[in-house]
């Protein structure tokens, strides 16, 4: 992916002023019982949608050829107490909020690169880039985030690691395998397609994660070029001998219960 995406960067011919805006140019004002985001005279409510915060920060602005971006920080409380948007206004009455992203984790330095607004969060690279926010490593984060190495069944696990582990789950799982626009440019190699498919079939067996492991990957498996491919992948890892009796177990119900999910989401 990381290929891909420096070769359609590097045919961009985009004017880049990487010194930042002035951050007083966005403001955080009150609207009633919440706060807003005010940028010259447009007032934007509820940056956030429907993700909800408990107060907002502005963290900088920025200028990407004729585009001026706004990074800003919801503060969502001890549970998740970071979540970002970007803002970016392309003429006097137009704004453009981003989805939010984040890992919950406080951000590092962003910098303007390659026509891309990139933000570091806890080990992870967000680029935003005319209105879409991409996660730069997404194949790491789905490896390392959804996998149990040993596939522990759920019944070993105390309730209070299984929902640790799952909100690390939903906070981490790529965005950019959520929507059909995102899928089209996903690039994942077999052997990556394999451990996240591997990750989410041990992990959708925890009580904890029965619904929500399948509600993540339903775009993935239904979408026309991914979705082959992983139900094949499925296939080779419950006939592969290498693999254990009870991760084969789990590799098939988790194939079937998804191959009901698409089936049904194609037809209703």
């Amino acid at each position: 992916m990381r290929r891909m995406m420096a070769a359609a960067i590097g045919g961009l011919a985009v004017a880049l002023v990487a010194a930042p805006l002035s951050a007083q140019r966005a403001q955080v004002v009150n609207a009633g019982s919440e706060q807003a985001l005010r940028i010259g005279t447009v007032t934007v409510s509820r940056p956030f949608g429907g993700t909800l915060v408990d107060g907002l920060a502005v963290v900088g602005a920025y200028r990407i050829g004729r585009e001026r971006l706004w990074l800003v920080r919801g503060d969502g409380g001890p549970q998740c107490p970071a979540r970002y948007v970007v803002v970016a206004r392309r003429s006097a009455e137009e704004l453009v909020t981003s989805t939010p992203f984040g890992t919950c984790a406080a951000a590092g330095k962003p910098r303007v690169a390659d026509g891309a607004l990139i933000v570091p969060i806890a080990g992870a690279r967000y680029a935003y880039r005319n209105g879409d926010v991409r996660l730069l490593d997404a194949a790491r984060v789905a490896r390392t985030v959804p996998v149990a190495p040993r596939c522990v069944p759920g019944a070993q696990v105390p309730a209070g690691e299984q929902a640790a582990t799952l909100a690390a789950f939903e906070d981490g799982f790529p965005a950019s395998y959520g929507t059909a626009r995102a899928l089209k440019r996903l690039d994942m190699t077999p052997p990556e397609l394999r451990d996240l498919l591997t990750g989410l079939a041990c992990l959708s067996s925890w009580p904890a994660a029965q619904e929500a492991v399948p509600d993540r990957a339903t775009a993935l498996l239904a979408d026309k070029r991914w979705g082959p491919r992983a139900f094949a992948m499925l296939d080779v890892i419950a006939e592969d001998r290498a693999t254990s009796p009870h991760l084969v177990a789990l590799t098939r119900s988790f194939a079937a219960e998804m191959r009901y999910r698409v089936d049904r989401r194609t037809t209703i």
